[in-house]
């Protein structure tokens, strides 16, 4: 069911009267980028109620792995888990990889794979055991609700099976008459976009939501 995105930008007067197709690309594009952001916010957390679609971390039906016995952070045997449980689900094709905040891939790129072996647990800038790992403060740091309160999340699966659905292009509102904008000749500009987010096949994930930040 559709979802209301939006942005909005205020234009002063003088901006309008020098305005060039250049600039109005930049507008367009920094009001792209704010729905883009938004959206990509809750199909990682977004947890389903009012406007709100319900993104992966709130999906019931997806693999969990826990980080408890552990200090809360990953290790090469945890990282291996959420491999073999989409693998054990039969899901293990399509666009594999993993998400996790900034903070986690900082952790596991100074973090030795084992004692005595100085390779890091995370090989390389993107990759995590063979997979493809890209970081994002998207992602949320404070999940689940758990004790301490600022724990993150670590995701792996077939980002395939993450549908974005649209209802329209970006629809973009020009307002002189706004209260804000009106007595300086200004305007307010607003982009606004229908969409909902659904995972076709929660099995396709696994997901931790137990990592302390470093």
């Amino acid at each position: 069911s559709p979802k209301t995105v939006g942005g909005e930008l205020e234009v002063s007067r003088r901006m309008l009267l020098n305005a060039r197709p250049s600039v109005e690309a930049l507008l367009r594009a920094d009001l792209q980028n704010v729905i883009a952001t938004a959206i990509d916010k809750e199909a990682i957390g977004g947890d389903g109620t009012g406007n709100t679609p319900t993104g992966i971390l709130n999906v019931s039906g997806t693999n969990s792995v826990s980080h408890s016995g552990t200090s809360q952070l990953p290790t090469r045997g945890t990282v291996l888990e959420f491999i073999e449980l989409v693998d054990t689900d039969n899901a293990l094709m399509g666009s594999l990889g993993f998400l996790t905040h900034p903070n986690v891939v900082k952790y596991m790129r100074s973090t030795a794979i084992e004692t005595g072996d100085a390779t890091p647990i995370m090989e390389g800038p993107d990759t995590l055991q063979g997979h493809l790992c890209l970081s994002s403060s998207q992602v949320p740091t404070d999940v689940g609700g758990n004790s301490p309160a600022d724990q993150t999340a670590l995701i792996f699966g077939n980002w395939a099976d993450l549908l974005i659905g649209y209802w329209s292009a970006v629809d973009i509102l020009v307002n002189p008459y706004h209260t804000d904008v009106y007595s300086k000749g200004g305007a307010k500009i607003n982009a606004l976009q229908d969409v909902d987010i659904a995972v076709r096949h929660p099995e396709s994930f696994a997901v931790a939501t137990d990592i302390n930040q470093t």
